[in-house]
Protein backbone atom coordinates (compact mmCIF):
# COMPACT_ATOMS: atom_id res chain seq x y z
CA UNK A 1 0.00 0.00 0.00
CA UNK A 2 1.19 3.52 -0.79
CA UNK A 3 -0.16 7.06 -0.77
CA UNK A 4 0.29 10.52 -2.24
CA UNK A 5 -0.59 14.06 -1.17
CA UNK A 6 -1.21 14.98 -4.81
CA UNK A 7 -4.37 12.93 -5.45
CA UNK A 8 -6.47 16.10 -5.88
CA UNK A 9 -4.50 16.96 -9.01
CA UNK A 10 -6.42 16.47 -12.28
CA UNK A 11 -6.14 13.03 -13.92
CA UNK A 12 -4.12 11.68 -11.00
CA UNK A 13 -2.80 8.12 -10.96
CA UNK A 14 0.21 6.15 -9.78
CA UNK A 15 2.64 4.52 -12.19
CA UNK A 16 4.13 1.36 -10.70
CA UNK A 17 7.19 -0.32 -12.18
CA UNK A 18 7.74 -3.93 -11.14
CA UNK A 19 11.33 -5.20 -11.02
CA UNK A 20 12.17 -8.89 -10.74
CA UNK A 21 15.81 -9.76 -10.12
CA UNK A 22 16.51 -6.05 -10.69
CA UNK A 23 15.10 -6.09 -14.24
CA UNK A 24 11.97 -4.12 -15.19
CA UNK A 25 9.30 -6.66 -16.17
CA UNK A 26 6.06 -4.64 -16.23
CA UNK A 27 4.55 -1.18 -15.75
CA UNK A 28 1.09 -0.55 -14.28
CA UNK A 29 -1.23 2.42 -13.90
CA UNK A 30 -2.90 2.32 -10.48
CA UNK A 31 -5.63 4.65 -9.21
CA UNK A 32 -6.17 5.62 -5.59
CA UNK A 33 -9.00 3.61 -4.05
CA UNK A 34 -9.51 5.24 -0.64
CA UNK A 35 -8.64 8.90 -0.16
CA UNK A 36 -4.91 9.14 -0.87
CA UNK A 37 -4.18 5.40 -0.73
CA UNK A 38 -3.71 2.73 -3.36
CA UNK A 39 -2.31 -0.78 -3.50
CA UNK A 40 -0.58 -3.00 -6.02
CA UNK A 41 -0.65 -6.79 -6.21
CA UNK A 42 2.35 -8.28 -8.01
CA UNK A 43 1.26 -11.90 -7.65
CA UNK A 44 -0.20 -12.13 -11.16
CA UNK A 45 3.11 -11.18 -12.77
CA UNK A 46 5.20 -13.28 -10.41
CA UNK A 47 3.05 -16.36 -10.92
CA UNK A 48 4.09 -16.36 -14.58
CA UNK A 49 7.79 -15.91 -13.82
CA UNK A 50 8.45 -18.25 -10.91
CA UNK A 51 8.44 -22.02 -11.27
CA UNK A 52 8.96 -24.90 -8.87
CA UNK A 53 8.70 -28.10 -10.84
CA UNK A 54 9.61 -31.14 -8.80
CA UNK A 55 12.98 -32.60 -9.79
CA UNK A 56 13.81 -36.12 -8.67
CA UNK A 57 17.52 -36.23 -9.39
CA UNK A 58 18.43 -38.54 -6.54
CA UNK A 59 20.12 -35.69 -4.70
CA UNK A 60 19.35 -35.41 -1.02
CA UNK A 61 19.00 -31.63 -1.28
CA UNK A 62 17.92 -29.52 -4.25
CA UNK A 63 18.16 -25.74 -4.36
CA UNK A 64 15.02 -24.33 -5.97
CA UNK A 65 16.54 -21.14 -7.31
CA UNK A 66 13.96 -20.83 -10.15
CA UNK A 67 11.26 -20.61 -7.47
CA UNK A 68 12.87 -17.58 -5.81
CA UNK A 69 13.25 -14.00 -7.05
CA UNK A 70 14.23 -10.59 -5.74
CA UNK A 71 11.29 -8.21 -6.17
CA UNK A 72 10.83 -4.48 -5.71
CA UNK A 73 8.73 -1.65 -7.13
CA UNK A 74 9.18 1.99 -8.09
CA UNK A 75 6.19 4.31 -7.74
CA UNK A 76 5.74 7.51 -9.72
CA UNK A 77 2.97 10.12 -9.64
CA UNK A 78 1.18 11.01 -12.86
CA UNK A 79 -1.19 13.96 -13.20
CA UNK A 80 -1.96 17.14 -15.10
CA UNK A 81 -3.72 18.15 -18.33
CA UNK A 82 -2.54 16.27 -20.25
CA UNK A 83 -1.33 13.84 -17.53
CA UNK A 84 2.43 13.42 -17.35
CA UNK A 85 4.72 11.38 -15.12
CA UNK A 86 6.27 13.61 -12.49
CA UNK A 87 10.01 13.57 -11.75
CA UNK A 88 11.14 11.55 -8.77
CA UNK A 89 9.89 8.25 -7.45
CA UNK A 90 9.57 6.19 -4.29
CA UNK A 91 11.23 2.78 -4.25
CA UNK A 92 10.00 -0.10 -2.15
CA UNK A 93 12.21 -2.37 -0.10
CA UNK A 94 13.74 -5.25 -2.07
CA UNK A 95 11.97 -8.43 -0.98
CA UNK A 96 12.21 -12.08 -1.90
CA UNK A 97 9.24 -13.86 -3.41
CA UNK A 98 8.75 -17.53 -4.13
CA UNK A 99 6.23 -19.71 -5.87
CA UNK A 100 3.82 -20.84 -3.19
CA UNK A 101 0.15 -21.03 -2.32
CA UNK A 102 -1.57 -20.58 1.03
CA UNK A 103 -5.21 -20.99 1.94
CA UNK A 104 -6.70 -17.85 3.44
CA UNK A 105 -6.70 -19.10 7.08
CA UNK A 106 -3.01 -19.98 6.72
CA UNK A 107 -2.17 -16.72 4.95
CA UNK A 108 -3.63 -14.42 7.60
CA UNK A 109 -1.77 -16.33 10.34
CA UNK A 110 1.52 -16.65 8.44
CA UNK A 111 4.66 -15.71 10.37
CA UNK A 112 7.91 -16.05 8.43
CA UNK A 113 9.83 -16.63 11.68
CA UNK A 114 8.05 -19.99 11.99
CA UNK A 115 9.80 -21.15 8.81
CA UNK A 116 12.98 -19.10 8.31
CA UNK A 117 16.25 -20.94 8.99
CA UNK A 118 18.60 -18.26 10.30
CA UNK A 119 20.94 -17.71 13.23
CA UNK A 120 19.22 -14.34 13.61
CA UNK A 121 15.82 -15.99 14.04
CA UNK A 122 14.81 -16.39 17.71
CA UNK A 123 12.75 -19.43 16.70
CA UNK A 124 15.77 -21.30 15.28
CA UNK A 125 15.78 -24.85 16.54
CA UNK A 126 12.01 -25.09 16.15
CA UNK A 127 11.67 -24.26 12.47
CA UNK A 128 8.77 -25.79 10.55
CA UNK A 129 8.91 -27.22 7.06
CA UNK A 130 6.67 -25.67 4.40
CA UNK A 131 3.86 -28.21 4.54
CA UNK A 132 0.32 -28.29 5.83
CA UNK A 133 0.41 -32.05 6.43
CA UNK A 134 -0.68 -32.57 10.07
CA UNK A 135 2.47 -32.88 12.16
CA UNK A 136 0.67 -35.11 14.65
CA UNK A 137 0.17 -37.81 11.99
CA UNK A 138 2.57 -40.23 10.32
CA UNK A 139 3.30 -40.07 6.59
CA UNK A 140 4.04 -43.50 5.10
CA UNK A 141 6.07 -43.96 1.92
CA UNK A 142 7.43 -46.98 0.11
CA UNK A 143 11.12 -47.68 -0.36
CA UNK A 144 11.29 -45.85 -3.70
CA UNK A 145 8.52 -43.32 -3.14
CA UNK A 146 9.49 -39.69 -2.69
CA UNK A 147 8.54 -37.48 0.23
CA UNK A 148 9.66 -33.87 -0.13
CA UNK A 149 10.28 -31.38 2.67
CA UNK A 150 10.86 -27.73 1.78
CA UNK A 151 12.41 -24.98 3.88
CA UNK A 152 13.56 -21.41 3.42
CA UNK A 153 16.82 -19.90 4.66
CA UNK A 154 17.96 -16.34 5.13
CA UNK A 155 21.59 -17.18 4.48
CA UNK A 156 23.04 -15.81 7.71
CA UNK A 157 25.42 -18.78 7.83
CA UNK A 158 27.45 -20.52 5.14
CA UNK A 159 26.32 -23.98 6.23
CA UNK A 160 23.70 -25.74 8.30
CA UNK A 161 23.36 -29.11 9.96
CA UNK A 162 20.34 -31.19 9.04
CA UNK A 163 19.63 -33.95 11.55
CA UNK A 164 17.83 -37.04 10.27
CA UNK A 165 16.16 -39.22 12.89
CA UNK A 166 14.61 -42.51 11.81
CA UNK A 167 11.87 -44.01 14.00
CA UNK A 168 9.98 -47.27 13.78
CA UNK A 169 6.21 -47.67 14.01
CA UNK A 170 6.37 -47.58 17.83
CA UNK A 171 8.16 -44.21 17.72
CA UNK A 172 11.44 -45.78 18.86
CA UNK A 173 14.60 -44.19 17.48
CA UNK A 174 16.27 -46.60 15.05
CA UNK A 175 19.07 -44.51 13.55
CA UNK A 176 20.28 -40.93 13.30
CA UNK A 177 22.63 -38.99 11.04
CA UNK A 178 23.71 -35.37 10.68
CA UNK A 179 24.45 -33.87 7.27
CA UNK A 180 26.21 -30.52 6.85
CA UNK A 181 25.00 -28.54 3.86
CA UNK A 182 26.05 -25.28 2.25
CA UNK A 183 23.24 -22.80 1.92
CA UNK A 184 22.78 -19.19 0.88
CA UNK A 185 19.60 -17.25 0.09
CA UNK A 186 17.73 -20.30 -1.12
CA UNK A 187 14.73 -22.52 -0.91
CA UNK A 188 15.88 -26.02 -0.05
CA UNK A 189 13.99 -29.19 -0.89
CA UNK A 190 14.96 -32.45 0.81
CA UNK A 191 14.03 -35.70 -0.93
CA UNK A 192 13.30 -38.05 1.97
CA UNK A 193 12.61 -41.14 -0.13
CA UNK A 194 13.91 -44.12 1.89
CA UNK A 195 16.17 -45.26 -0.97
CA UNK A 196 17.48 -41.71 -1.29
CA UNK A 197 18.31 -41.59 2.42
CA UNK A 198 20.13 -44.91 2.12
CA UNK A 199 22.20 -43.53 -0.76
CA UNK A 200 23.05 -40.21 0.87
CA UNK A 201 23.22 -40.84 4.63
CA UNK A 202 24.52 -43.52 6.98
CA UNK A 203 21.10 -45.20 7.02
CA UNK A 204 20.99 -48.77 5.70
CA UNK A 205 18.25 -50.90 4.25
CA UNK A 206 18.16 -52.84 7.53
CA UNK A 207 17.11 -49.64 9.32
CA UNK A 208 13.89 -49.70 7.35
Amino acid sequence: MFSSNQTAQPNFSFIVELYVDFVLVSTHQVFNESLNYAKFDASGDLRCLLTSEMVTTGALLTYYDPALAFVNIKIYEKYGTPPTIQPGFVQGTVNRAWNASLRHPDFINYDHLDYMVSKLNPNSGNILFLTDFPRSRKYFVGLYESAFLTFIARGSATSYNIIFNLYDITNTLVATDTINISLALNIGVIDCAPQNLISNTSFTLANF
